[in-house]
């Protein structure tokens, strides 16, 4: 099929330009998501107090100091898993003697997880690199003070991770012949 048509008159050097479709398909090798998970992970933290220190109410939690190490990639079962580690600071106000003194705890949380994509791209053709964001930051969910003088500090996180590698791509291409004018 042969398309013909003319350029307007400010570029006088080209009168006619004269496009054959002829279509090809090309691969090009791209970096690209092959894959991603996203979770939430519930932690349970248990910070024990010597008998000076037996709390008698919760005045406040915060979480803080949050972060996460560089991620891992491996196979299982011909899936990629995505190992995601970090830390966090629990840290919890609280009163003792009765009432008449406060301190504040700091325990530190250390955790790693795994996550499995479910959405791999099989068509990846190198090593992978994985890549890990939070998509919920550390929220407290509870507290309590339990009868061994320790205090229970429930948190969730939620982890996005995604699987980065090369792919080939498809696709269309069209070439085009120019006549010009000497």
């Amino acid at each position: 099929m042969e398309d013909s048509f003319a350029l307007p008159d400010n570029r006088s050097e080209r009168k006619k330009i004269t496009s054959t479709k002829k279509s090809s398909v090309r691969e090009i090798i791209t970096k690209a998501i092959c894959g991603s998970a996203q979770k939430n992970f519930l932690y349970c933290c248990e910070i024990e107090f010597d008998q000076e220190f037996i709390p008698n109410q919760i005045l406040g939690t915060s979480i803080t100091a949050f972060t996460i190490h560089p991620v891992s990639v491996k196979f299982e079962h011909q899936r990629p898993i995505v190992i995601v580690s970090g830390s966090f600071d629990v840290n919890v106000w609280f009163s003792f003697n009765n009432g008449k003194d406060t301190e504040v705890a700091r325990e530190v949380v250390e955790f790693s997880e795994t996550l499995e994509i479910d959405d791999f791209d099989p068509a990846a053709i190198n090593d992978m690199e994985g890549r890990a964001v939070l998509t919920k930051t550390p929220q407290y969910k509870g507290a309590i003070i339990q009868n061994n003088n320790t205090i229970k500090v429930d948190i969730e996180i939620g982890i996005y991770a995604e699987v980065i590698s090369e792919t080939k791509i498809r696709v269309q291409c069209y070439k085009s012949e120019y006549e010009e004018d000497s």
